[in-house]
């Protein structure tokens, strides 16, 4: 078994007049194919100034140690701030597809798995994670697809008719990077050996701000300790809620839950 792994991500204010270029993300995190292998070692180091295992990590990680290949392809992450501009994304995906286009050709690849934030704004686009899944969906055909969320992440009806998992944080202030990613490896290698998930998914136009949506105190604290008991049961795999970035400029911005 050989799966991809990949990340485009930003958080973005709607609000902010500065946009976010290809230098943005060159100053922050760009990392490419035997360099992204690298970071994501247990010796490595993912995300200089941040973290040392985030998401590829665990997910790399975690196929190690289910005896599965993995394949990186690309790494991009930048600060929060403004709205890409149209070329910083389609540059960005177009790196993402031509390297996934190259590892199919080479080995095939079984499945991917997108580390992608949910509240990334384009200037000209509404809804840009799912143009990105769109993209690779093209590219891969009907093979699993799973990606992970920022709990900010908005869900939207198109990027869900195009995954196989959508799987978020699970604790905010966010300190489970590297645990999502591990828990993202087992949902797609269980998707590439015939157990293919089934998405249940609800979203709610509304928001509530800040220190309110902590998991650690109420009124969050029982329905994050709900979570966690539901994963415990065999026939799940992951339960999230996504409580949204208000500051995007998404007509179907809302709280979500996806099991």
């Amino acid at each position: 078994m050989r799966l991809a792994y990949a990340r485009i991500n930003q958080e973005t204010n709607a609000l902010s007049p500065v946009t976010t270029s290809i230098a943005d993300f060159r100053r922050t995190h760009l990392l490419e194919g035997d360099a992204l292998a690298r970071a994501c070692t247990k010796d490595g180091y993912e995300a200089e100034g941040f973290a040392k295992n985030a998401e590829l990590s665990g997910f790399v990680q975690q196929c190690a140690r289910q005896n599965v290949d993995t394949v990186p392809l690309v790494s991009a992450w930048a600060v929060p701030g403004g709205p890409l501009t149209r070329a910083c994304f389609d540059e960005l995906c177009a790196s993402l597809v031509d390297k996934l286009r190259a590892a199919i050709a080479a080995a095939d690849v079984d499945g991917i798995y997108l580390s992608l934030h949910g509240a990334m704004g384009v200037l000209g686009l509404v809804d840009p994670e799912a143009e990105i899944v769109r993209r690779v969906r093209d590219v891969i055909g009907e093979k699993p697809i799973v990606v992970t969320y920022d709990l900010h992440g908005n869900v939207t009806q198109d990027v869900v008719k195009n995954v196989d998992a959508l799987i978020a944080y699970a604790t905010n202030p966010h300190r489970d990077h590297r645990r999502t990613g591990a828990k993202a490896a087992r949902a797609l290698v269980d998707a590439c050996s015939g157990r293919r998930h089934t998405i249940a998914w609800r979203s709610l136009p509304m928001l509530l701000g800040g220190g309110t949506t902590i998991d650690l105190f109420p009124p969050l604290l029982p329905i994050f300790l709900r979570m966690r008991a539901l994963e415990r049961r065999r026939e799940i795999v992951s339960a999230s809620l996504l409580t949204c970035h208000p500051w995007t400029a998404s007509p179907e911005l809302a709280w979500s839950v996806v099991v």
